[in-house]
């Protein structure tokens, strides 16, 4: 539902090409046609469920120049969990990111990631608006 679903990136994604010797390990879930797949850490907090969960995530793009970005599933042990679902990749502008991730990434979003772990807090609205009036003075 609206605003009920985001995964938030929060480590830098890492390619694995078909080339490499990671191939072999994904060579189960790799798609067809597909010279790369990426790997990236996420972070989710939905309605439907308490808490954070961080995840490893392996996303391709269908066409050249990445876009139309899928799914591919969440790494498990020893399994891919397969998913197949579209993803829609957002990302702010670069002076915003700067603002609030910090120089060396140890801004706002850090902030409030390290303590959602810290206390497994959920996400919520309340949680959303303490965060929004936070952010306001965070500029200043």
């Amino acid at each position: 539902g609206f605003l009920g679903h985001v995964m938030l990136v929060i480590e830098p994604p890492q390619r694995i090409l078909k080339t490499s010797e990671e191939y072999q390990i994904y060579v189960n879930v790799w798609p067809a046609r597909a010279e790369e797949i990426v790997l990236v850490r996420t972070a989710e907090a939905t309605r439907q469920r308490e808490g954070l969960h961080e995840a490893d995530i392996l996303l391709f793009s269908r066409t050249k120049g990445g876009g139309n970005i899928r799914i591919i599933g969440e790494i498990g042990d020893d399994e891919v969990l397969i998913s197949g679902e579209d993803v829609e990749l957002w990302q702010s502008p670069e002076l915003f990111r700067t603002r609030v991730n910090g120089e060396a990434g140890s801004g706002l979003v850090a902030e409030v990631l390290q303590t959602m772990r810290d206390t497994q807090a959920s996400w919520n609205w309340r949680t959303a608006l303490r965060a929004a009036t936070r952010a306001a003075g965070h500029f200043k």
